[in-house]
């Protein structure tokens, strides 16, 4: 094991990880981890969570859980876990914020812990701090899978705060211009009607 993933300080089980978290107002980093057996949960471990950015940004915002799931079958089930890796953000009540299943690379990874973030602000309806949290994705990690969904959600962010849809259509007119092949800018074409 690595200074790195040794410095994210993991907890055995989901229970302990949510109930630190809602000691610590933070949320909870849930990793489903199958290692030595899966190929992604193996390589996480050695590419990703030994970089000293995901490292820093793990432990600083959540209380991390690491749970191999064929030893760990209550929370498998709890958190419907069914393929590893799975790394899940969570409320410190369970409520699930963000999802991520599979593999990826350093940056593709930390922008999605970001949108993690971002999507606990939208979940908590502060619009405002959603909005600022998917921008900031969005222009730290433009060019990633996550930026066009960042760049959705920051135009829904916008619109909640007032209703105004203006800011819907701007998003989609965006997103057509900046992301014309993604799934996000297929969502939000129904905006430029």
């Amino acid at each position: 094991m690595s200074h790195a993933i040794a410095s994210i300080g993991w907890l055995p089980d989901a229970a302990a990880a949510l109930h630190r978290a809602g000691a610590e107002g933070k949320l909870a980093f849930l990793n489903f981890s199958q290692a030595p057996r899966c190929a992604g949960s193996v390589a996480l471990e050695r590419d990703v969570y030994t970089d000293e950015r995901v490292a820093v940004l793990i432990s600083a915002r959540f209380v991390p859980a690491r749970m191999i799931r064929s030893e760990a079958p209550q929370d498998a089930t709890r958190f419907n876990v069914s393929w590893t890796p799975t790394f899940i953000i969570a409320e410190a009540d369970g409520t699930e914020r963000h999802r991520l299943v599979g593999f990826l690379p350093i940056e593709e990874f930390l922008a999605q812990i970001e949108m993690g973030l971002a999507k606990a602000e939208f979940g908590r309806e502060r619009f405002v701090d959603a909005q600022r949290a998917f921008q900031d994705v969005v222009a730290r990690y433009a060019h990633t899978h996550a930026a066009p969904e960042c760049d959705y959600w920051a135009g829904v962010s916008r619109y909640k705060q007032d209703k105004d849809r203006q800011f819907l259509k701007a998003t989609a007119e965006r997103l057509r211009e900046r992301y014309p092949a993604s799934e996000w800018t297929l969502r939000a074409s129904v905006w430029l009607a």
